[in-house]
């Protein structure tokens, strides 16, 4: 019996090929996926859309997706689908890269633990419900990119502080009820703007917040013996890893690393 249970487990993890932690497969058309459950990573990568990932075919799915900490959707993928990337519940960290276009229903939704996300310049589309149920996420950078939020887009994001919004025109936000921020705190959250905030305060964007204000790279402290490669997020904490295709501060700069 022993000798027959260990050739079946064998040939599980041969027709899915897959090591004892790490499990891959498609996730799209021309996307595959990447797990390592020792380090808790999820790699996408390849082209076109996101379309997320069945797990029929990955033994213990559930407690396996679990096992997920940081997201990373590296170049080349042009789009997440709608759910692509949601109801990792132990996910804290995410990347998406500046090949991406844009970001599904719900694409990250029910990300309760996502404390992070690092949206690269490329992104056009944030649409319907994107980050809803993202409960402990406090910032979130919209690069200049962003031409349209969707209704619902930071539903339940209770903890969301602060909007930092680097495009020069307000993205277009649909006003349908129900609106895109609902259920968090508009008392504290503010947008933070680089460019004119006159142009935001005449928009749609001013019914939302409390606070609009000018960008200024608070937090950011000059450090005596600052390399030039040094950076720092645009909520002035310290990057020690950045990212390609990420924005961030440098020699006082705000850049987008290539």
């Amino acid at each position: 019996m022993r000798k027959i249970l260990f050739l079946m487990a064998t040939l599980i993890l041969f027709n899915n090929k897959i090591s004892a932690e790490t499990f891959s497969g498609p996730a799209g058309k021309n996307v595959a996926y990447t797990i390592d459950t020792e380090k808790g990573t999820l790699i996408f990568t390849g082209s076109g859309e996101i379309e997320g990932i069945d797990g029929t075919d990955i033994p213990s799915w559930p407690d396996v997706k679990k096992t997920i900490k940081t997201l990373h959707i590296e170049e080349g993928i042009t789009g997440v689908g709608d759910l692509g990337c949601s109801g990792f519940i132990n996910m804290t960290k995410a990347f998406v890269s500046s090949t991406v276009k844009y970001l599904g229903d719900r694409a990250f939704g029910n990300s309760r633990a996502m404390k992070e996300i690092t949206l690269s310049e490329g992104i056009e589309d944030i649409k319907r419900g994107c980050f809803a149920n993202c409960s402990v996420l406090e910032h979130i950078v919209l690069p200049s990119t962003v031409k349209e939020v969707g209704n619902d887009a930071f539903m339940s994001c209770s903890a969301l502080k602060s909007i930092t919004c680097l495009s020069p025109e307000p993205p277009l936000i649909d006003e349908l009820q129900p609106p895109i921020f609902t259920s968090f705190n508009i008392v504290i959250a503010e947008v933070l703007i680089v460019n004119d905030v006159e142009i935001y305060e005449n928009s749609d964007w001013a019914q939302h917040f409390n606070r609009i204000e000018k960008y200024t790279g608070a937090g950011i402290k000059k450090i005596r013996g600052d390399k030039a490669d040094t950076y720092y997020n645009l909520n002035g904490i310290k990057v020690d890893n950045p990212q390609k295709g990420g924005i961030y501060i440098s020699g006082g700069k705000k850049i987008v690393l290539r």
